[in-house]
């Protein structure tokens, strides 16, 4: 799973294949295809594990896992 947060306004989402903006509009996203994503803006990708994130999901309680930041400079990602 990728998110992409705004580092203007900090506001954070989820990646989908319809395009999706920040709340102060400078940052926008979506996925191209399963692997890759488009984003315009300064916006900062982030990933969660697919594992984990159904795990924590799926869990009467809470759970920690991991999110990390995914370099632009990434194959996975076309920076607009």
């Amino acid at each position: 799973m990728k998110l992409l947060a705004c580092t203007s306004c900090f506001d954070m989402f989820a990646l989908t294949l319809k395009e999706r903006t920040c709340a102060c509009g400078k940052t926008s996203g979506q996925y191209i295809d399963e692997m890759r994503v488009s984003i315009v803006g300064p916006g900062k990708v982030l990933g969660i594990h697919n594992s984990a994130f159904l795990r924590a999901i799926a869990l009467p309680g809470s759970m920690d896992f991991n999110i990390f930041t995914i370099a632009n400079s990434s194959k996975c990602i076309e920076k607009n």
